[in-house]
């Protein structure tokens, strides 16, 4: 991959001819198009590319979440190819190629803050899940934290979770509206960012719910 620095034709974005000009993180890239293999896959890379294809469309529903809550300057990876590493390597059971994503082991989150003790999730009816957890403080909590409640549906792969107005960490309670998952189970998970959104907290898986 060439990087291009204020070359005669500046950056450019997109195929030019047999070249691909991108940005990544503000810097300018040029790279050369690849062609299309004409051997076939290995088992391992086949292996490799169900491992994939499971935990991407997971990630998927989550994207908008985990660019932030996965976000380490000091990884050289975006959160959300953090969040797809992470799941990837700790989430995946089974034998391929029914490989399948266990739900306590996948994360939502990795940062410093302290996590969720006692985290619980139950269904609360008209939609809403009720998350509640130990509303500890001291080092790495504190009592302003921000609470983040996430719920997943599986079945249709689409995921909903608090954006704005969650509940501090001293309350030790919050709601989730998840109406559009009513009569269907989704996996659950919490964590916590400072009150200036800067760290967050590795997420507590919370349990299966069926929305009711």
């Amino acid at each position: 991959m060439g990087k291009l620095n204020k070359g005669i034709l500046g950056h450019f974005t997109g195929k030019v001819g047999t070249v691909v000009g991108s940005t990544w993180r503000g810097v300018e890239y040029m790279r050369s198009k690849q062609g299309k293999s004409k051997r076939a896959a290995t088992e391992k890379q086949l292996d490799q590319q169900a491992k994939f294809s499971l935990v991407v469309k997971f990630i998927k529903a989550l994207n908008s979440l985990v660019r932030i809550s996965f976000n380490d300057p000091s990884k050289d990876m975006t959160g959300s190819n953090a969040a797809l590493s992470f799941n990837i390597i700790n989430a995946i059971t089974g034998a391929y190629p029914a490989y399948m994503i266990d739900y306590s082991r996948a994360a939502v989150s990795e940062g410093v803050l302290h996590g969720a003790p006692g985290g619980s999730a139950i269904a609360g009816g008209s939609g809403i899940i009720k998350f509640t957890w130990s509303p500890t403080s001291g080092a790495n909590a504190n009592s302003d934290d921000t609470c983040v409640g996430v719920a997943y549906c599986p079945e249709l792969k689409q995921a909903v979770y608090t954006t704005t107005g969650g509940a501090m960490r001293s309350t030790g309670n919050d709601d989730l509206s998840a109406a559009l998952f009513t009569g269907k189970t989704v996996e659950t998970w919490l964590f916590f960012t400072s009150y200036d959104g800067t760290k967050v907290s590795s997420s507590t898986y919370t349990g299966q719910v069926v929305v009711s």
